[in-house]
């Protein structure tokens, strides 16, 4: 397991997420630590990019240029997909 530090929050976003934990009947760090969990096991549009990105290193560099995957269209498609 990994600690971490994160220093200049918002004060609204303090003060949001502290009325958040406390509907959750959790401390401030533990209602952080389950939504960090749960965002990380979230699938993001990023995943797909990250996918699309790997596919696109083990194209050969002699690939016809008109094969080649275009990432700003992969990115927009999957924000579009996922209403982001």
């Amino acid at each position: 397991m990994a600690d971490f530090e994160i220093t200049d929050l918002p004060d609204d976003v303090v003060v949001k997420m502290g009325k958040r934990a406390r509907a959750a009947g959790l401390s401030l760090p533990d209602y952080l630590r389950h939504e960090l969990i749960r965002s990380g096991r979230r699938h993001s549009y990023l995943d797909g990019i990250v996918e699309f990105q790997e596919i696109r290193d083990q194209q050969p560099a002699d690939l016809d240029p008109s094969l080649r995957v275009d990432m700003e269209a992969v990115a927009a498609s999957l924000r579009y997909v996922r209403g982001e």
